[in-house]
C-alpha cells in the first residue's frame, strides 16, 4: 500500500500506523480519498474507526478518520470526527468544528517530527473524555436525556460496526446521561 504513494518517510509511516493499529484495535487503516477545502483530492493512508473515551465513569467510542499526509511526520495528520447517522457534532465544541475537523486540537498545532499517532490518539481520548464532541440525535430533535452512549467495544478487527445504534451510545438497559447544553 505504501509503495504506491509518495510518502517522504515510508518507514516512519509504516511504524506509526502499525503501532497504533496494534495498540488501538478499534482503528483500522486503508487507502482513503481526502478532499481538501480547495476542492483537490488526494489518496492518503486513512485510519478509521473509533477512539475509546471515558465520560462520567462510562466508556464510549468516538468515530474518527485520520488521514496521514505525504509529508508525515513533518506535517500533522488530518483528523475528523465522523458522526454516525444518529449522532451530531456538538455545537460550539472547542476542538471540533461543525464539519468534524479537529481544528482546535492544540497537539496538532504544535506537531513536530517527534510527535506520534499514539500520542495524538491519547490526547484526543483525553480531550474528548472531558468534553465529548458528539451527541445522540433522534429524528428531528435532540433527545434531552441522551448523550454518547456506553459501548461494548467488541469490534471486528477488519471493520468497526457503525450500523448499530449502540456503537456510540449507552445500551438501552443503562441509564441515559443528560446532554450538557452547549
Amino acid at each position: 500500500l505504501l509503495h504506491s504513494l509518495p510518502y517522504s518517510d515510508r518507514i516512519r509511516v509504516r511504524s506509526d500506523v502499525t503501532t497504533l493499529n496494534t495498540q488501538i484495535n478499534s482503528l483500522q487503516y486503508k487507502l482513503g480519498l481526502h478532499a481538501h477545502p480547495n476542492g483537490l483530492s488526494e489518496h492518503f493512508i486513512q485510519l478509521f474507526g473509533t477512539i475509546p473515551i471515558y465520560f462520567q465513569g462510562l466508556q464510549y467510542n468516538i468515530p474518527v478518520s485520520i488521514f496521514i499526509p505525504y509529508a508525515y511526520p513533518y506535517q500533522p495528520p488530518l483528523v475528523y470526527v465522523t458522526p454516525t447517522a444518529d449522532m451530531r457534532i456538538k455545537p460550539g465544541h472547542a476542538q471540533v468544528d461543525p464539519t468534524g475537523a479537529c481544528a482546535g486540537v492544540q497537539y496538532l498545532h504544535m506537531w513536530s517530527s517527534h510527535s506520534s499517532l499514539i500520542e495524538l490518539v491519547t490526547v484526543l481520548s483525553s480531550l474528548f473524555s472531558n468534553d465529548p464532541p458528539v451527541y445522540r440525535f433522534l429524528g428531528d430533535s435532540v433527545s434531552p436525556l441522551s448523550y454518547p452512549t456506553r459501548t461494548n467495544l467488541i469490534s471486528s478487527p477488519t471493520q468497526p460496526n457503525y450500523s448499530q445504534p449502540s456503537t456510540a451510545y449507552p445500551q438501552q438497559q443503562q441509564p441515559q446521561l443528560p446532554y450538557p447544553q452547549p
